[in-house]
């Protein structure tokens, strides 16, 4: 039995409050069916609202009173205050207490017939599969036998209420209240309906909100007036249905439907709204794309790739150059003495030690004049040393080295290391005449054309360089193992020197000559020629035979200039035909102007050595030498020491930087942080890779985040509006969720599950789709460079990123108006529908 006292209700409007309920006061029996009837507006709809617990009260009481039997025999009672009920008690008392029935339904569309009913079992942790007859005799029982699979809207008015109906029964309420439960049904299945609930009665307390009186005349037990919020009238119409039953005093417990329940649903709604959610899908995963692949570009560390690709493909060697622009040309160089010590400091570890470099030179030390063949080994080897490498002390040397073979014996001014790889490619040609076991190379000469020194080998450095050896043909079929070879080879193809021999080796007096790249300036622009030999006249030798004496000069050769005067050079055959352009035979000289040829300025020249320290000096051309090679001869050295101060400041004033690099990547990783910040090159082909994104990414840095941006408001306004719709499209399933005792955390998990498909889905997308965009901007720079290996990827930060932008955006737009309705009682959230 339900006893009301005292209850009133008032609405807020904009005339003030409006007083819906005055001082009801009801006791209500166990059983029979009870109409409530009166006008439009008179608030017999309210008062039921109230008593099913989708509506408050502003005062009085409302009490939940059930008799019983004691184990004694005796009648009992136990009582509940709705008055003290939390928001867990109105859930368990809507859920297991009352079965409402509304006059528009209030079914769930995208439910077949059968798990309508059904709902009402799961919110209370009934197994459906237990209970499956139940369920069909219910539906049968209901006259919808054979459409338990049907869906909502392939039903008839008069269907959808007897499936609110047969949900209503399923759960056994005490109370079966119905509100216009036949407002918008024909005659027919009117009577069917009032038939049901009629036999209902029987049995349970049926509680009916109408204005149609003749239907309470024609079914009611008992009909209660309402006008302008007060009992008019109370009258008993049939007292034989309305006997006190003893029933089971009801205790609200709090009922939490499994998380099951709400996936279910939403996964049935998702399906329903398919078309919308793949499109929202298809927006949401080109956002995420565009915002993933602006995430990775920032988070993407492109010196750590280039570590990891060293360390993958065996790389341990870095050999440093300068940048160097002359002429309006960026080269390579190395670098100047005042320079090595800043790009030294690079290399110093986080514990403070330093990390052993050395500085070293490109030199052209031929071992074959043989042609060589398509033969592995002649690919494999080199045909001449390519570096010469100096040291500071012995002690370091051999700390950082270990060496295979070494003797003490050998006594020259000019020591030398070589490495394992350089021995056996001097094997490889023959060097010596005959093949030599390791320990024989010690104390044999390495020696080249126009040096008057031989370097004495005392000791054999082991390095790695049969890892690419092994490899056989495949190392020049993979591009990445071949690039990592040829930058190894500043290690493995060098001569290690002490820094005092390396001194002394390199002057004037020991060097007859030496090659190198120039640059120089005409009026057509910048000239650049490779592999020109530099000498100088030896003491006026006339083995030199001018072969075009530029007329205007009093010597026939070079001499010292005085003081102010430009420096004179004589230039070959070579050099006029293959750098001029020129033919020496049909040379045409000014009258007017000794400084030019056909027309063509060749004075004021400024030599520039890339591959060394840039030594630059102006010059006068004054003759020309019968020799078919690139050759600049400086003047006599009785004249001028010209040619010392080229070897000297091309030598001597620096070197490259060659350091065995750690096993460590975050080292490696900041040691190459840094040399981009201070402008340093690696000489490594693969660097020019790192270089090119680097520059691009930092470039385009502010791009990437107005870009970035851009995307995460245009995804979150799009998701908040998605979400909103959404969920006002489904405000009237939340209103019926609410009333059939559902709690508002799993109402919320309906909508946070759909919403975790679409952000799940569109995550994978948008993952997959930065990795492609990123794999084609990565492949753009493929055809600038050398070798080619992966840097823009999909970063763990970067797919965090995305999964963060994926997931929290519409888990934040979600709460915003679930809790809105979380606050509104279960009638607001119905008649905002």
């Amino acid at each position: 039995m339900i006893k009301l006292t005292s209850i009133n209700k008032y609405y807020k409007s904009s005339s003030g409050n409006f007083h819906a309920l005055k001082d009801i006061n009801l006791n209500l029996p166990d059983q029979g069916m009870v109409y409530i009837v009166g006008k439009s507006g008179s608030g017999k709809s309210t008062l039921l609202n109230i008593i099913g617990g989708i509506d408050s009260f502003d005062s009085g009481e409302i009490i939940i009173e059930n008799n019983s039997i004691n184990e004694n025999g005796e009648k009992s009672s136990s009582t509940l205050k709705m008055s003290e009920f939390s928001k867990k008690d109105y859930n368990s008392y809507r859920n297991t207490y009352i079965g409402f029935i509304f006059q528009e339904f209030n079914v769930i569309k995208g439910l077949t017939v059968y798990e309508n009913i059904a709902l009402s079992l799961e919110l209370q942790q009934i197994s459906i599969k237990d209970r499956h007859q139940d369920i069909l005799d219910i539906i049968e029982k209901v006259g919808l036998k054979g459409k338990e699979r049907r869906r909502i809207n392939e039903l008839s008015g008069g269907e959808r209420q007897r499936v609110a109906i047969a949900r209503a029964l399923i759960k056994d309420p005490k109370i079966i209240i119905a509100d216009e439960p036949t407002g918008n049904l024909d005659s027919k299945n009117r009577d069917i309906v009032m038939d049901i609930l009629k036999k209902l009665s029987k049995e349970k307390l049926v509680l009916i909100v109408t204005h149609d009186k003749l239907l309470s005349k024609r079914y009611g037990d008992r009909e209660i007036k309402i006008k302008d919020g007060q009992i008019t009238d109370d009258t008993i119409l049939n007292q034989e249905n309305l006997s006190e039953i003893v029933c089971t005093p009801h205790e609200l417990k709090p009922i939490t439907p499994k998380a099951k329940v709400s996936f279910n649903l939403a996964w049935k709604g998702f399906k329903l709204n398919l078309v919308r959610f793949i499109f929202i899908i298809i927006l949401f995963s080109i956002s995420l794309i565009f915002a993933g692949t602006v995430i990775n570009l920032y988070m993407t560390d492109t010196t750590k790739m280039y570590a990891e690709f060293q360390q993958e493909n065996g790389n341990n060697v870095v050999t440093l150059s300068d940048k160097y622009t002359y002429f309006e040309t960026d080269k390579t160089t190395a670098f100047f003495t005042h320079n090595l010590s800043s790009a030294k400091r690079q290399f110093k570890l986080n514990d403070g030690v330093t990390m052993q470099t050395y500085e070293s030179m490109h030199i052209d030390i031929p071992i074959s004049d043989q042609e060589p063949t398509d033969s592995f080994e002649d690919k494999f080897f080199k045909q001449s040393i390519n570096y010469i490498t100096k040291y500071e002390t012995q002690k370091d040397f051999e700390e950082e080295f270990y060496l295979l073979e070494k003797t003490f014996s050998v006594q020259s001014e000019y020591k030398c290391y070589i490495t394992d790889y350089l021995a056996y490619m001097l094997n490889h040609y023959n060097y010596y005449g005959y093949e030599l076991e390791l320990k024989e190379f010690l104390g044999r000469s390495i020696s080249f054309e126009g040096n008057k020194q031989t370097f004495k080998i005392v000791g054999i450095i082991e390095t790695n360089y049969l890892d690419f050896y092994n490899l056989g043909e495949k190392l020049f079929k993979n591009n990445k193992k071949h690039a990592v070879f040829e930058d190894n080879l500043a290690l493995y193809n060098s001569i290690f020197v002490s820094k005092t021999v390396y001194e002394d080796y390199f002057t004037g007096e020991n060097l007859n000559y030496y090659y190198d790249d120039i640059i120089y300036n005409t009026k057509s622009g910048n000239i650049e020629v490779e592999d020109v030999k530099f000498s100088y006249i030896q003491d006026n030798n006339l083995t030199l035979t001018p072969m075009v004496k530029i007329p205007g000069y009093e010597t026939e050769y070079p001499k010292k200039p005085e003081q102010g005067e430009i420096t004179e050079i004589a230039v070959s055959k070579g050099f006029v035909e293959q750098v001029l352009n020129l033919n020496v035979e049909n040379l045409v000289f000014s009258d007017s102007s000794k400084l030019m040829l056909n027309g063509t300025s060749i004075s004021n020249f400024y030599l520039c050595g890339i591959s060394r320290i840039p030594a630059s000096i102006e010059f006068n051309i004054t003759c020309i030498i019968d020799d078919e090679d690139i050759v600049i001869y400086a003047p006599a050295k009785s004249e001028s020491h010209l040619y010392n101060n080229l070897v000297s400041s091309s030598f001597q004033e620096g070197g490259f930087l060659t350091a065995k690099i750690s096993n460590d990547l975050e080292t490696n990783s900041q040691i190459y942080r840094n040399l981009l910040n201070n402008d340093i090159t690696i000489n490594n082909p693969s660097f020019r890779k790192l270089q090119l994104v680097d520059v691009f990414i930092s470039d385009n840095i502010f791009l990437f985040a107005a870009l970035f941006f851009i995307f995460c408001l245009f995804s979150i306004l799009m998701i908040f509006n998605f979400i909103v719709i959404n969920i006002k499209n489904s405000t009237r399933d939340i209103g019926i969720y609410m009333s059939l005792g559902m709690n508002g955390f799993k109402i919320a998990l309906i909508y946070l599950f759909q919403i975790l498909i679409v952000s799940t889905i569109a995550m994978l997308i948008g993952i997959i789709g930065s990795s492609i965009l990123l794999a084609v901007v990565d492949s753009s720079f493929k055809s600038l460079v050398i070798v080619d290996f992966k840097i823009l990827t999909n970063t763990f930060l970067g797919v965090i990123g995305t999964m963060l932008l994926g997931y929290l955006t519409p888990i934040i737009a979600i709460a915003l108006p679930l809790l809105d309705l979380s606050k509104k009682k279960p009638i607001d959230v119905i008649k905002v529908s």
